[in-house]
């Protein structure tokens, strides 16, 4: 297993399990409803997504402090 960050800073932890495995963590604030969690989550692994993690957060829990 290989952990690596991005250099752009997004605020994401990328895991590779061998040459197919690629994961990307999103940290979501413990006193995230589930609602806005759920819907950060779906944001965040579309195959188009370019939205920087904490932008994600802000917009599907407004009024939150992701960080």
């Amino acid at each position: 297993m290989h952990l690596d960050s991005d250099p752009v800073g997004d605020d994401t932890v990328l895991i590779t399990r061998g040459d197919n495995d690629h994961f990307a963590l999103l940290v979501i604030p413990p006193h995230t409803t589930a609602d806005a969690a759920r819907e950060a989550m779906a944001r965040a692994v579309r195959a188009d997504n370019i939205t920087q993690a904490a932008q994600i957060l802000i917009a599907t829990a407004p009024g939150l402090d992701p960080l």
